[in-house]
């Protein structure tokens, strides 16, 4: 005797109920632009540390256009999150967890706002630096190298 089937409710399309202007992205496509922006980060810096150690030029725009050539976009991904997860843990020994949290330090650390509600008047105005030497100037910038060189 035959096993009568139970059909499983499907959800509602939300999505589609609420149009184009109010849709979010799907939790897993999130996770693989997490981990697709983590790879691309932490393969730049190795490449761009052993260019630069080698005396040659990096150049972040033309790294990232042979990267979208070779990995996709988030438009048009050309690898699964599976096995962009594998290549991460061949390379740097990363799970996917490690490299979402990887990208999230790496967004707060490029998004850093210094919110001042009031600036008292004991700081001192920022002096205009012209006719000031080079010299002069890079010994008043401070160290930025985590952030520096890396356009987004």
């Amino acid at each position: 005797m035959a096993r009568p089937t139970v059909k499983q409710p499907q959800s509602p399309n939300f999505d589609a109920a609420f149009g184009d202007g109010f849709t979010v992205k799907d939790y897993c496509e999130k996770e693989w632009e997490s981990v697709y922006y983590a790879i691309r980060e932490l393969q730049g810096r190795a490449l761009r540390k052993s260019k630069l150690a080698q005396g040659d030029t990096f150049s972040w725009d033309a790294y990232k256009a042979k990267f979208a050539e070779v990995f996709g976009t988030p438009d048009n991904k050309r690898f699964t999150l599976e096995q962009m997860v594998s290549y991460a843990t061949q390379k740097w020994g990363m799970n996917l967890e490690e490299l979402k949290a990887y990208n999230r330090r790496s967004w707060e650390r490029r998004n850093v706002e210094v919110k001042v509600s009031v600036i008292p008047n004991s700081v001192k105005t920022p002096q205009t630096l012209k006719d000031v030497s080079s010299w002069e100037v890079s010994n008043r910038v401070t160290d930025t190298w985590a952030t520096d060189d890396i356009p987004y």
